[in-house]
Order: structure tokens, then sequence, then C-alpha cells
């Protein structure tokens, strides 16, 4: 199962994986449900004078319910933060937290997401997460050395490729 999943990462993070298009969508926070309005940061909300949040719905587990993916407010050059949110009896809870470039996976029997937290031009985690029981699990994750950039090309030609598993 390793090996899939390894293989799995390394093909999104080379871009040779078609990933499920995941539309991001800007909902009003007055339209989500109160356990999803909470997942942004209240600070950053007050600071910008926040009234909506982005989300994303992605049927992570298979299970024929879309999860939400909800923006915390959080950015930078390294990507997005995410609480993933599940719908257990009625209430929404948060799965757990994610933070960099989400990739969407659906390719039976993997369906989760791949997560690529870049660190400048040369280096990224890429790390894969699926739902087990309502909470959100990391199965791998690779620490990718690349070449040295080409031109304004960053981060095509891993030099080293360590694995992480969980």
């Amino acid at each position: 199962m390793m090996n899939t999943l390894m293989l799995l990462v390394l093909a999104v993070a080379l871009g040779e994986m078609p990933c499920a298009g995941v539309r991001t969508e800007e909902v009003a926070f007055s339209a989500l449900p109160e356990a999803c309005v909470r997942e942004y940061d209240s600070s950053l909300a007050e600071w910008r004078k926040a009234k909506e949040t982005m989300i994303r719905r992605f049927d992570i587990d298979g299970d024929g319910a879309d999860e939400l993916l909800v923006w915390s407010g959080e950015a930078g050059s390294g990507g997005e933060g995410w609480s993933v949110m599940t719908r257990r009896s009625g209430a929404w809870r948060c799965a757990g937290r994610i933070f960099g470039v989400v990739y969407f996976v659906d390719r039976p029997p993997q369906r989760g997401l791949v997560v690529e937290s870049p660190c400048g031009w040369r280096y990224a985690d890429w790390e894969y997460f699926e739902l087990e029981n309502g909470v959100l699990k990391s199965r791998i994750k690779l620490a990718i050395r690349y070449r040295k950039p080409e031109g304004n090309i960053l981060r095509t030609r891993p030099e080293e490729i360590i694995v992480k598993e969980k």
C-alpha cells in the first residue's frame, strides 16, 4: 500500500496525474454553518472586516456526501490554511487542518488530498491525507529537493526524495 501511495504522491508532484477539478467558491459567513464560520481566524476576520470566506466541496471519503474545506483566512507564499469539515449526525465539525497547495485525488481506491508545502525554489513537502472515521489522517509524506531552477520553471526535476512514512 505504501508504494502505491508514494507513486500517487510523486505523480501529483511531477504533474503527471490529473487531479479532480474542484472549484473554489466565495460564501458569506451568514450562509455557512456556525462551526464552519468559527474556523476563520477571528483576529484576521476582524482586521479584514471579512464577511465571507472561500470553501471547496469534495467527497474525500467516498461516502456520497461532500466534505467542506473552509479557508481559515491564513495565506502565504506556501499556500493557504484550510479546515476540513465533516457532517456527522446533522452537525458539522472539524476533521483536521491543512496548510499548503491542495490537490484533490479521486483515483479509486485512493481518494483524498495531496498537500504541497513549498519552501523556496528547491524544496517542498508533499503529504497525502484521507479521512478515517471522520478524522483527517496523513498516510505518507515526501520531502523533495529539486534541481536548481531552469529559467522561470521551479520545482520540476527532483534531485532527492525522502519518504517520511506515517
